[in-house]
């Protein structure tokens, strides 16, 4: 039988698992509040208005369908491969090449909202070009992944901390003006369908889990 040490965490495939779900969850919802929140909700805003909470709701719905697939599809298929994998389970090698490379160019999309997201945010206050400050925050994301997935870990655990601080700082502000407009008077409902897709787009996060099935414990 296979023999594990105390003191060494499992590998497989010569990936370590050290994460616990206290890890993988921080990692989730780091990436949907700074995607979702911090990036998206002008945007989805300026389409729905005041309407723009129907659309977190119904994207939110949306994602907890998604989320139970992929939770059922990475219990029977535990592979940092992820949606690759699912589709070479099911299909031709092809179909899967076309999946595994349709989620890469997501991926790097939606990479590059966030960066660029964060870029206009460092510009407001110290004045540093968007473009410069979206590619520096990229090398910087990419030497911490690279320096190993546990301490990649206590990145995100510090930033979704300071995330989710940050959303209930917003929420002490904003609570002394609930009333003050009329969450019903949005931009009809083509606006908040529009606003709709674009935060489905930005749950970007709970689907990311599932990559680190072979690094979880």
């Amino acid at each position: 039988m296979h023999h594990v040490p105390v003191n060494e965490p499992e590998r497989v495939d010569g990936l370590a698992r050290t994460l616990g779900p206290v890890e993988v969850t921080a990692s989730g919802v780091g990436l949907i509040i700074g995607a979702g929140i911090y990036v998206l909700l002008g945007p989805a805003t300026e389409l729905a208005g005041a309407t723009v909470w129907v659309s977190f709701l119904a994207s939110a719905a949306l994602c907890a369908l998604t989320g139970l697939s992929y939770a059922e599809l990475a219990s029977m298929f535990p592979r940092s491969g992820a949606e690759y994998e699912y589709a070479r389970q099911i299909g031709p090698e092809p179909l899967a090449f076309v999946v595994g490379w349709t989620m890469v160019a997501g991926l790097v999309v939606a990479a590059s909202t966030i960066a660029l997201g964060f870029g206009r945010y460092l510009r407001a206050f110290v004045g540093a070009p968007t473009p410069l400050a979206a590619v520096a925050i990229l090398l910087v994301v990419g030497a911490i992944g690279a320096a190993g997935i546990k301490r990649a870990t206590w990145v995100v655990l510090a930033l979704s901390a300071v995330q989710a601080g940050g959303l209930v700082v917003v929420v002490v502000v904003g609570a002394g003006h609930i009333g003050d407009v009329d969450l019903l008077a949005g931009r009809g409902a083509s606006g908040a369908f529009a606003a709709t897709a674009l935060v489905f787009f930005a749950f970007i996060g709970f689907d990311e889990v599932i990559t680190l099935a072979e690094e979880t414990r």
